[in-house]
């Protein structure tokens, strides 16, 4: 069962200046300032805008191309674990060891396991260890740090009636960025968006030669480019209040999007991406754009924990809760509403028993195993 006293820190986004931490929340007057990605300036209103700012991320299409922009979703959530594990001078004190902390960690949330991770935690001693011998990658998840995931060419529910699907494949929303952008203020408004990180596909451009075959690449290669998507996010970006950073490396990979080698392993192709991949990232001002996407992410994963530690149960476990007392039978959406219904509908005034009812009656996301 997690604890729920002594949740007090949360870092700031302000930058370049490292990520610092709340000295003290509950005493209602912390030590500093927020100059976040937002302006927020103040605490009061990080209270308001943390929860209401939304996260996200758009990973262009591309074929087998995608397994570039994997590499780089990979990438960025290993640094996400160094930060949260403070692992770097300018990361949070307080070591957080999977992203659904300060809430447990639940079973089979992975259940594709590596031979050297099976074996890691049939050997281990404690739960601790059994989370530790886990890859980074498993325990600090996406979606506890993008509200929404949007891709071009990953599949669309042909049902729903409210929603237009369009192929990317052969427009500019090959690049999904700008319908995902259109599709959030939509549902919310224009200052529903905080920070959008977009991942490429290093797609190159141009087809070099001058018989039919290139020429006509060639123009459909213009028809979906995704520089033009992401030169006209970043111009919004300038203009407006979200923070925006584009993971990529245009004109890189030559490779074609249904290329494969050999046919079923596709081993010679994922060696080549990967090595252009590597050689990419060894670059300086990659990394530091990698890092300081991970701090602003863990710095939003923080900030929301310590303004509405109830949201964040419900955001990271989808707990709810049913009262149980006297088949009274109430459905609550979070621990907060619970606990007041206890207090003011069956008078509990004790407060270790009113925790422990609340308690007894939380229901999570259970994860099937594998």
């Amino acid at each position: 069962m997690s604890s729920w006293v002594g949740e007090t820190n949360a870092v700031t986004t302000q930058e370049p200046e490292p990520i610092s931490v709340i000295a003290d929340l509950t005493a209602g007057k912390p030590p500093w300032e927020i100059n976040n990605l937002l302006t927020l300036g103040t605490w009061k209103a990080l209270k308001t805008k943390t929860w209401i700012t939304n996260k996200a991320i758009e990973i262009d299409g591309g074929g087998t191309r995608g397994y570039w922009s994997l590499r780089a979703l990979q990438y960025l959530m290993k640094l996400v674990a160094r930060v949260e594990q403070n692992r770097r001078p300018d990361c949070p004190v307080e070591v957080h060891q999977h992203s659904f902390q300060p809430e447990d960690y639940p079973e089979n949330v992975s259940q594709t396991l590596s031979q050297k991770e099976m074996q890691k935690r049939s050997s281990a001693m404690n739960d601790q260890e059994k989370l530790r011998a886990l890859d980074d990658t498993r325990r600090y998840l996406p979606c506890h740090y993008f509200d929404f995931i949007g891709g071009s060419s990953t599949g669309a529910h042909p049902n729903d009636p409210k929603r237009c699907f369009i192929d990317g494949g052969f427009t500019h929303v090959n690049n999904p960025t700008t319908e995902g952008r259109l599709e959030i203020e939509g549902l919310f408004n224009n200052a529903s968006i905080g920070t959008v990180v977009s991942v490429g596909t290093a797609r190159k451009g141009r087809v070099s030669g001058r018989g039919i075959k290139q020429k006509l690449e060639t123009m459909a290669g213009l028809a979906n480019n995704p520089q033009k998507v992401h030169n006209d996010v970043l111009a919004d970006s300038n203009n407006s209040s979200f923070e925006y950073i584009r993971l990529d490396d245009p004109d890189r990979l030559v490779v074609e999007m249904d290329e494969w080698k050999p046919k079923g392993s596709g081993v010679r192709t994922m060696e080549k991406m990967g090595k252009e991949f590597d050689a990419w990232l060894a670059n300086i001002d990659v990394q530091e754009e990698f890092w300081r996407c991970a701090k602003l992410l863990v710095a939003h994963r923080r900030n929301r924990i310590a303004t509405n530690r109830t949201k964040w149960e419900r955001f990271a476990t989808v707990a709810n809760y049913s009262c149980r007392f006297q088949q009274c039978d109430r459905p609550f959406m979070n621990r907060d509403e619970y606990r007041a219904h206890l207090k003011s509908d069956h008078y509990y005034t004790d407060s270790t028993e009113l925790e422990d009812r609340v308690s007894d009656c939380r229901e999570v996301w259970r994860y099937q195993k594998g």
